[in-house]
């Protein structure tokens, strides 16, 4: 049921998004067009279809202006051989599916492979490959493997 209403939810928000249906003008950042429970929504997609980014959510709100609210959020991401290779974790998130942006005003913690980033408050910008935690940043770096800087002196 759940997968019914990510699909309906996935249509309209890019049916409203192409000029193809107007939004209802009751249908406001306000009132949701759709509530989905354990949500998965690509946010990125490689030309060749694969995956590159995708959201997990306890709950997500879709609005009719191509735009949804999630809680308890964590973003994977993959490599163009569909391989995990980071993670973002925020307890909300705003994305805005048209410009592939998104915010969130809460703790957010970022995990690459040998690297963990932890802050308050991010914006994300697909077209800018751009993540950028706003505050109290803390970089913790995983001291296991090779040094970046061996053979460098």
């Amino acid at each position: 049921m759940v997968k019914k209403y990510l699909i309906h939810s996935l249509l309209l928000a890019a049916l409203v998004a192409a000029g193809l249906v107007l939004a209802d003008s009751r249908a406001t950042m306000d009132a949701p067009i759709d509530v989905i429970e354990k949500a998965r929504v690509p946010l990125q997609r490689y030309p060749t279809g694969q995956v590159r980014s995708l959201l997990r959510a306890k709950v997500a709100r879709v609005f009719a202006n191509a735009t949804l609210r999630a809680e308890n959020v964590e973003v994977e991401m993959y490599d163009t051989e569909g391989v995990l290779n980071g993670i973002m974790v925020a307890d909300d998130i705003a994305v805005d599916q048209r410009r592939g942006s998104g915010r969130s005003e809460g703790p957010v913690r970022l995990e690459y492979t040998g690297i963990r980033i932890d802050g308050i408050g991010m914006t994300w910008k697909s077209a800018d490959n751009l993540i950028r935690i706003e505050s109290n940043v803390v970089v913790q770096l995983d001291r296991k493997g090779k040094s970046l800087v061996e053979g460098w002196k």
